[in-house]
């Protein structure tokens, strides 16, 4: 008991540290202003363009995707370049600690989780999330009604996408130790990823169910945008249920296929 309490006690200081480390990255990254800058000149100059490009094509009211929700579209997708360095750094987290990294341990915080997934969150991943959840709370807050419950169950929407497709690049990485290097279909699935500012749900049927299970690209911005325009609660608990579902099938496949692969690897070095 006596433990458990301390380790709540720990994940709750870490919670409270939280804007101070959002603070002190946004700090440090923008020491080199050049390109603190340019990458912020980047995500604003993106968003500008996709947005004025859904107002100029206007494009009509089709099983819900008008203007509007095209601008929830672009913000979520700019919002899942953050949640991927998240990801991407809590998968990094083993390797740091068997690596012995000085940083980590010059750092090391209430909390050694929270710290490394934080100190992997730089600013570079700070402005895609603020400038994401800007456009969809302001285009809520304009066009639509503004529902922290709803708006938070689609950012969950929007983590599962992440995950889906950080598993999907670690099935595509096992690949390496059969065929070597497999950088073309890493760069592939990367670019694939660009489909997520499109409504693709105005696909036909089959290629729906190809783009939420073999390449969930869906779950990343459609889903997302498209939940927070349902009004039926069991329309919502269906799409959300849905996510969790595809989310955890494609992270136990994941993992088949890593250890899978590490057995691969261990024979052909025999």
């Amino acid at each position: 008991m006596l433990l458990e309490r301390e380790h709540k006690s720990s994940w709750w200081k870490a919670i409270l540290l939280l804007p101070d480390y959002i603070g002190l990255s946004i700090v440090r990254s923008s020491e080199f202003k050049f390109s603190f800058y340019s990458y912020l000149f980047l995500y604003v100059a993106q968003i500008a363009f996709y947005l004025f490009f859904w107002n100029l094509v206007n494009p009509p009211n089709i099983d819900g995707w008008s203007k509007e929700a095209c601008f929830l579209l672009t913000g979520f997708a700019t919002l899942n370049i953050a949640l991927q360095e998240l990801v991407w750094a809590t998968g990094m987290i083993d390797q740091m600690i068997l690596k012995g990294d000085l940083i980590v341990v010059l750092v090391r915080p209430e909390n050694s989780y929270f710290g490394l997934v934080m100190r992997r969150m730089g600013a570079m991943a700070v402005i895609p999330a603020t400038l994401g959840l800007s456009v969809v709370v302001v285009t809520l807050c304009f066009y639509y009604e503004l529902h922290l419950l709803q708006l938070s169950l689609a950012c969950v929407i929007c983590i599962f996408g992440a995950i889906c497709m950080r598993a999907l690049m670690l099935c595509v990485n096992t690949l390496g130790f059969k065929f070597g290097r497999v950088t073309a279909l890493k760069s592939f699935v990367l670019s694939g990823r660009d489909l997520s500012r499109y409504p693709l749900t105005l696909l036909p049927l089959q290629f729906n169910v190809m783009l939420s299970t073999l390449f969930p690209v869906l779950l990343i911005s459609n889903y997302p945008a498209k939940f927070l325009l349902l009004k039926d609660p069991s329309q919502m608990f269906l799409m959300l249920s849905f996510a969790f579902i595809i989310t955890v099938a494609w992270i136990l496949f994941a993992m088949f296929c890593w250890r899978r692969g590490l057995k691969i690897y261990e024979a052909q070095s025999l």
